[in-house]
């Protein structure tokens, strides 16, 4: 199931990807663990003030077997989106990675505030060392965003400011009313 939204025409779709690895015994021992330095707030996306970016899709994967990553799962891995300016938490939590997908919908707006204002992502999480991964000094995960950048102001404008439109084109039924009341 998908969210139907339309969005103007002039909408510029910004595929990202990003990697992050996790070394074997560093820093923790016996396992995996992405809560490194390299894996805090990696560019993701420079912004424009004025613009709304929509997190369209999502697609997660590893340098590993899907079976082998969901065997080795000490702490779900996960990503959470900040912006460097102002420095805050983008969503309410951050997206966890219990399982690989392509073209996961989110569907996750946020705007640019301007200035040096980009989309970062800390990837975190913790894997033990299955059977498989046995030898393997290091685990790379793969997240690739598809984003949509909206510059349309008159667009922006009704989406940031739905009030003004409340009820147009209702009738007491809650029906669109062909006659536009």
């Amino acid at each position: 199931m998908s969210i139907p939204i339309a969005i103007p025409v002039s909408a510029q779709v910004i595929p990202t990807v990003n990697r992050f690895t996790a070394t074997f015994n560093a820093p923790t021992i016996n396992r995996y663990d992405f809560g490194i330095a390299a894996n805090t707030d990696q560019l993701i996306l420079a912004m424009e003030n004025r613009s709304i970016y929509i997190i369209e899709q999502v697609a997660f994967s590893m340098d590993i077997a899907e079976a082998d990553f969901e065997n080795s799962i000490n702490i779900v891995p996960q990503i959470r989106f900040t912006r460097a300016v102002p420095a805050t938490q983008i969503f309410q939590a951050p997206l966890p990675f219990a399982n690989y997908f392509d073209g996961l919908n989110t569907y996750m707006f946020f705007s640019g505030v301007g200035g040096n204002d980009v989309l970062q992502g800390t990837f975190t999480g913790i894997l033990n060392q299955v059977p498989a991964t046995v030898g393997k000094l290091t685990i790379t995960a793969n997240v690739q965003l598809q984003i949509y950048k909206i510059n349309d102001q008159q667009w922006i404008a009704k989406f940031l400011d739905r009030k003004n439109d409340l009820g147009a084109g209702l009738n007491l039924r809650g029906k669109r009313d062909p006659r536009g009341w």
